[in-house]
């Protein structure tokens, strides 16, 4: 069961969530939930508000198309970040500056767009012995700390990055179970 923290519930932060999801994956996909596991990644890291993120949820073509154009990597992967930050600042995460955002005409900030290949997510539920929403709820929050300023570059940024992830899955849900 999935919990709401009590300061996300008492104070409703103003972000603006937009999820794509290919046709063919929607009907495996509970689009409500995946909103609430990107707000609980935006809470937990305390992410400004307002604020604009774009979960896109595709294929391994779609994936692999753009790892090979902005990734320089001529394969398919299971997840993507782009932030759409116009320089870094120093911020608490570690090694790792934090994010600067862009703010359109309209004011709200974009954090960026976090784009999942949905194939490579069915294909990893074996390899890691998690289910289909496991994997799914891992990858959107990997991708959402690339986009606040967290990176895997060196083995401590990793370890660090891997502790956030724990952390929030934890405080997300009963105890680490969905």
């Amino acid at each position: 069961m999935l919990i709401i923290p009590l300061r996300l519930r008492l104070f409703m932060p103003e972000w603006q969530i937009d999820i794509k999801i290919k046709k063919q994956f929607k009907r495996h996909l509970n689009r409500p939930y995946l909103r609430r596991i990107i707000r609980g990644v935006l809470a937990a890291e305390e992410a400004p508000s307002p604020l604009e993120v774009s979960l896109v949820i595709t294929d391994d073509e779609d994936v692999h198309r753009l790892n090979k154009r902005y990734g320089k990597n001529d394969h398919t992967t299971d997840v993507l970040a782009f932030p759409l930050n116009e320089e870094k600042t120093t911020a608490s995460h570690g090694s790792n500056p934090g994010p600067t955002f862009i703010s359109p005409q309209d004011g709200v900030p974009l954090l960026g767009e976090v784009i999942i290949s949905y194939p490579q997510a069915l294909r990893q539920v074996e390899e890691h012995k998690n289910s289909i929403e496991e994997e799914v709820t891992l990858l959107i929050i990997h991708g959402f700390l690339h986009l606040l300023g967290y990176d895997h570059a060196s083995q401590a940024d990793r370890k660090r990055m891997q502790g956030h992830e724990k952390k929030i899955i934890l405080g997300l849900t009963d105890n680490g179970k969905r």
